[in-house]
C-alpha cells in the first residue's frame, strides 16, 4: 500500500494551500497599506 506517497501528497497539498493563502493575505495587506 502506497501510504508514504499518499502522506507526501497530502503534505504537499497542505503546504501549497498555505503558501497560496499567505500570498493572498500579503497582497491584500500590501494593497490596503498602499491605499491608506
Amino acid at each position: 500500500m502506497p501510504v508514504g506517497n499518499h502522506a507526501v501528497q497530502g503534505v504537499y497539498a497542505m503546504s501549497l494551500e498555505y503558501v497560496l493563502l499567505t500570498a493572498i493575505a500579503l497582497m491584500g495587506s500590501f494593497s490596503w497599506i498602499k491605499s491608506a
